[in-house]
């Protein structure tokens, strides 16, 4: 595998020139040297022999050093001092700056070079005094806007290069050099602008929305995929839209801007698309190409903690690190009645969440009386990685590192069907493994010792220079004392990962709200337009370079148009920021905001009324009824497209006149007349139809003389006569014999009550059959079906020839937001009020009235910590729902056979249907319910009775179960 260019072991003659300015901003030498380096290459210039103010290059150099050592010891507060008010006054009594600042001109006569002399150095230390004397506020900022713009430039001046430098260009030119866009200035207007891709740089775009930020990391990805084959390239995919760039861009007005700019689209023939493995059967096999899965093995104890959300030194995180420890080296499981105790073998780092939850169950230590845990606690993390099994990101195998960084592969990690704290687990566990696996790869390199590795390691360990690329990053590397599961590890990958060869390119709409010790990293940024102050000065104060006086105005960069940035880079060949247009995209962008047009066609509100008559009637031929809530929110959406004013009144009445009644909740059908004719006219309809493809001539006819109606017609005359309901498959007397198994006999045949099974009885328990949409995270609209029990109030799922019902959707239907959020907390884990205050930003009075509700109901409850007397509030009942709205077992139902029931018994129902639309979306935000049918469930209530006492026992009459 070729070297990186900067581990070359030779370099040209004149890096060492370079060298020195390498050293003083890369904060590889402490303060001091830092000061003696600079003060011997000064030494070695032939003096000037009258220097006008020679106490100002001392004033420089001194804030200079100030910058150095704040940036060499991480401390942040000395980065803040430098620019405080008090630093620049006790600077000032040092020299003879006047307080108003010097120009940039006066300050570099004061330095003490011959200009005469080209001697080594000379220009790297000018250079540096004059960035750092800038950033101080040492030169006026009239003055800023006279700083000449400069690039390393190609040989024939037409493109110009950021983040690489002169020795690179000189051995490799234009080699993977990534054409981002041109230069939006008059000094090199339109020369199109290179970022190195030959070594590893971190990056930083941010803009507020719709300003850009994705596009541009889209733009970038593109350039490797195209200009780099010796890397790799993941891309991680929040919100999933960077999937259609195997297509090439279709946008009318981007295919315009490509011809002015000589480009044509192109879709990218590398791109491998990833999805959660346990959601590959839920989405369409054209939108991926494989799922992914990592091993529980590859996290930390401090992953799962601030996964869960849990303190890592509470009971609850000492007893996960112990599980984790002890499933991965072997335990005892405890001993049983009958069973003697048993030893588990350790399986490595091959281990499931299954394998974590059996050891924490069976594990003899941990379930000890006098030494273990208490059962509160066990139970709550098991709950925990019972739910994250549904994740379906978790395999005891895992997907191999080196199928996701591949040379010549564009990845796309789509983690759009994920939360944020568990895409922020998956990211910081491959910025690990990636990190990992290039130090080890680079040092095996070096020594030609890829022959020793084994199977697994290769492919664990041959592992390209990785560019890693991440959208939304203020909610994976949050500022401050929050953390996720991805900040450690991004840290780290930003400042180990220049050697090793790991590049960054991360975007956000919040720069302030981004770990500080990740911005200190970077090399290039491209700010597009901004709107909040605190994240405009986030931006002046981390751009690597000088920024003009006039584009430091809040003004400016909350005006910037869309794909338009300004534009930082750390290299000391470009001369100061600029702006930059960025180039557009030869694939497909499907992050574009939904655009609103106004209608090109006026109708007057008469058509309007028509319109919406006509809407109505066609469902109610198919429906048969329609609730009037449903009838006004048609009336005034249509209301609202074509900005008229139809009252309900006014419809009701051309509905009347067609045949249709109104009632206070819905509008109906009149009589067996109405129905006829509506059905013959739906039977014409069918027929004109057909007409059309030349089957059909006269329909009317045909149906008088009896010839089969059309099949739209079949199923609206079949629906009128019939209920559909599950077969009846358990009889009356085998539905009395299983009864008869469970009432009470008399004790030997004499002491004690006996049970007679006195009647029985065919009863039907509603089901509400809930078609709804699903909006995808691509803007997709899934259809999708589930079922709920009106009595229970719960899903029901048929598996393995048995109804399962999940368990906590009955709560959703009587609590209000503010409590789901708790809910979900504590479904989740065990949680403190102080916790919950923290995640839900309630205050103290809210947490207390909604956990007091909680315990009234018997929803939850409490467990004392013993040594600081803390409360931890957990739910008693473990909750079992469907992890997503897309979830097969939802749908498991439809593949049941059901049949005609004549006469029924229904149940009254518990959960009203009205009720439905609302519970769905407190559950899930994305979906619309479309339509709700009801159908039904068959039992035997068996009566069974012992004297005066009477008792009913409910007998599935599908399978022959006990409710």
């Amino acid at each position: 595998m070729d070297r990186m260019p900067e581990e070359d072991g030779e370099k040209p003659s004149e890096s060492a020139e370079t060298d020195i300015f390498d050293d003083l901003v890369s904060g590889k030498r402490v303060a001091e040297e830092v000061e003696e380096a600079a003060e011997d290459a000064i030494e070695e210039q032939p003096k000037k022999s009258k220097p006008k103010k020679p106490k100002a290059a001392k004033r420089a150099k001194k804030i200079k050093i100030v910058d150095q050592a704040a940036e060499v010891t991480g401390d942040d507060d000395l980065a803040d001092v430098e620019e405080g008010p008090e630093v620049e006054e006790e600077l000032l009594k040092e020299s003879d700056v006047k307080e108003e600042g010097v120009s940039e001109e006066e300050l570099e006569e004061d330095l003490p070079f011959d200009e005469s002399v080209d001697s080594p150095g000379r220009e790297e230390i000018k250079q540096i005094i004059m960035k750092k004397a800038q950033i101080a506020g040492a030169i006026d900022k009239s003055a800023e806007a006279t700083i000449k713009l400069k690039f390393l430039e190609d040989e024939k001046g037409k493109q110009v290069f950021i983040g690489r430098k002169k020795s690179v260009y000189k051995q490799y030119g234009t080699e993977a050099a990534l054409f981002l866009g041109r230069v939006n200035e008059e000094e090199y207007k339109d020369k199109n602008i290179l970022l190195d891709g030959l070594n590893p740089h971190v990056v930083f775009v941010c803009g507020a929305r719709g300003s850009g930020k994705s596009y541009v990391l889209g733009v970038i990805a593109e350039e490797l995929a195209l200009k780099n084959k010796n890397v790799g390239v993941v891309v991680i995919d929040p919100i999933g839209v960077f999937w259609s760039m195997r297509f090439p861009n279709k946008e009318e007005r981007e295919l315009d801007r490509m011809k002015e700019w000589g480009m044509k689209p192109r879709g990218l023939d590398n791109l491998k698309v990833f999805i959660p493995s346990g959601m590959t059967n839920q989405v369409p096999k054209s939108t991926y190409d494989k799922g992914f899965s990592m091993q529980p093995a590859l996290l930390t104890s401090e992953d799962w903690c601030l996964t869960f959300h849990i303190d890592r030194f509470s009971v609850t995180g000492l007893l996960l690190e112990k599980v984790l420890k002890k499933v991965e080296k072997g335990y005892t499981k405890v001993a049983e009645e009958g069973v003697k105790a048993e030893k588990i073998l350790s399986k490595g780092r091959a281990y499931s969440l299954d394998d974590i939850i059996h050891c924490l169950e069976k594990d003899d230590e941990i379930n000890s009386r006098e030494k273990g845990y208490k059962q509160d606690s066990i139970r709550a993390l098991v709950s925990r990685f019972e739910a994250a099994k549904a994740w379906g990101i978790f395999d005891e195998k895992g997907t191999p590192l080196s199928e996701l960084s591949r040379e010549g592969q564009l990845t796309i990690l789509d983690t759009s069907f994920l939360d944020d704290t568990v895409t922020a687990l998956v990211i910081g566990v491959l910025a690990r493994r990636l990190l990992a696996a290039r130090k080890i790869s680079t040092r095996k390199e070096a020594a030609h010792k890829f022959k020793s590795l084994d199977v697994d390691d290769i492919l664990e360990l041959e592992v390209p220079p990785t560019w890693l690329f991440i959208d939304e990053a203020h909610t994976l590397i949050p500022s401050g004392n929050e953390k996720t599961p991805a900040s450690s590890a991004l840290v780290e990958y930003v400042k180990q990962g220049r050697r090793p060869g790991c590049s960054l390119v991360f975007a956000t709409q919040q720069p302030s709200a981004i770990d500080t010790k990740v911005l200190s990293q970077l090399d290039v940024i491209i700010a597009h337009k901004l709107i909040f102050d605190d994240d405009i000065k986030a931006i002046w104060k981390r751009t690597p370079t000088i920024i003009p006086g006039k584009y430091k105005r809040s003004n400016f960069i909350k005006t910037l148009p869309v794909g338009v940035g300004l534009t930082g880079d750390r290299s000391e060949e470009t001369s100061r920021a600029f702006i930059m247009a960025i180039r557009p995209r030869l694939s497909q962008h499907e992050g574009r905001d939904a655009e609103t047009v106004s209608l090109k066609e006026n109708l007057d509100p008469e058509k309007v009324k028509e319109l919406i008559v006509e809407v109505l009637y066609r469902d109610l031929l198919k429906e048969r009824e329609l609730d009037l809530d449903k009838v006004e929110n048609v009336i005034e959406t249509l209301n609202a497209k074509y900005k008229s004013s139809i009252s309900v009144d006014d419809i009701l009445a051309a509905l009347k006149e067609r045949g249709i009644v109104a009632t206070s909740k819905s509008i109906l059908l009149d009589n067996a007349d109405t129905q006829d004719s509506m059905l013959d006219q739906l039977a014409l309809q069918e027929g004109e139809e057909q007409s059309e493809e030349g089957t059909l001539k006269e329909p009317m006819q045909e149906l008088k003389v009896g010839v089969k109606p059309g099949k739209q017609m079949q199923k609206l005359q079949q629906e009128m006569t019939e209920l559909r309901s599950l077969p009846v498959r358990v009889s009356e007397a085998d539905a009395a014999r299983i009864a008869d198994s469970i009432r009470k006999k008399k004790v030997f045949g004499l002491l004690g009550e006996e049970e007679k099974v006195k009647g029985a009885s065919l009863k039907y328990y509603t089901i509400w059959k809930v078609g709804y949409d699903v909006i995808s995270g691509r803007g997709e609209f899934l259809s999708r079906d589930c079922f709920i029990d009106s009595v229970s109030g719960e899903f029901v799922h048929f598996v393995k020839d048995r109804f399962v019902e999940s368990n906590g959707l009955k709560w959703y239907f009587g609590l209000n937001e503010e409590e789901i959020g708790v809910f979900r907390i504590l479904s989740g884990t065990e949680a403190s009020i102080e916790e919950i205050m923290a995640r839900t930003q309630f205050g103290e009075g809210k947490v207390v009235r909604i956990l007091k509700k909680f315990a009234d109901s018997k929803m939850i409850g409490a467990t004392v910590e013993g040594k600081t007397g803390k409360k931890f509030y957990w739910l008693k009942e473990k909750i079992d729902l469907p992890p997503h709205e897309r979830h097969e077992l939802l749908e498991s139902l439809s593949r049941v056979p059901f049949v005609k029931a004549d006469a029924v018994a229904i149940e009254r129902p518990s959960f009203s249907k009205e009720q439905i639309p609302e519970i769905l979306r407190k559950l899930w935000k994305n979906v619309v319910v479309k339509k709700i049918d009801d159908v039904y469930k068959p039992v035997w209530e068996i009566s069974l009775e012992s004297g005066s006492r009477q008792r009913t026992v409910v007998v599935d009459a599908v399978i022959g179960k006990i409710i």
